[in-house]
């Protein structure tokens, strides 16, 4: 009898974590809390995780924009570059300009916290962040264990972006693909 409450314990931290929605509509769940100047990517399904650990939905979805400075205000979200922060100068506001005449540097990435209520609990837009594909993975961070988007390049290398535990994404790299 002493197996119960260790069972009861995986079932109801199994039952925390909601499963998908069958019938997610990017387009409008982007327009409607990051504003219409952004477009989700067709080709890249949005991702759902827990990315700040506290237990609730998050999600993730890659969408574009040639200027996400532009509504950041009014849609409360927090414009974030965690790969040039990573090299030492992540001021959003200049290291948007870097990569402006490529093509890929306007996708983005939009996560909101606990997606699900009215109001998300919090919204970022990852800018600058370089990749081919993108998934969803666990990441451990200082003994703590949390869902990441991994980024592979076209150069080989992969990289982890993910919450800190207290108020910023980070990036780290991971290790060439064979």
């Amino acid at each position: 009898m002493r197996w119960i409450p260790a069972l009861l314990l995986i079932v109801s931290a199994l039952m925390a974590q909601e499963p998908a929605p069958s019938k997610f509509d990017s387009q409008a769940y982007v327009a409607r809390q990051f504003g219409i100047a952004f477009q989700a990517a067709e080709e890249i399904a949005p991702m759902f995780g827990d990315f700040d650990g506290d237990g609730v939905q998050d999600v993730a979805i890659v969408a574009t924009n040639k200027n996400p400075m532009s509504d950041a205000g009014g849609s409360a979200y927090k414009v974030s570059d965690p790969y040039n922060s990573y090299f030492g100068f992540g001021d959003p506001k200049i290291t948007i300009q870097f990569g402006a005449k490529d093509p890929g540097a306007s996708r983005h990435i939009l996560i909101a916290h606990s997606w699900q209520q009215e109001t998300p609990k919090a919204k970022f837009v990852i800018v600058n962040l370089p990749f081919k594909t993108i998934e969803l993975s666990h990441f451990t961070y200082k003994k703590k264990t949390s869902d990441a988007l991994i980024a592979h390049e076209v150069g080989g290398l992969s990289s982890a972006v993910f919450w800190d535990g207290k108020k910023k994404y980070r990036w780290e790299p991971l290790m060439y693909d064979e």
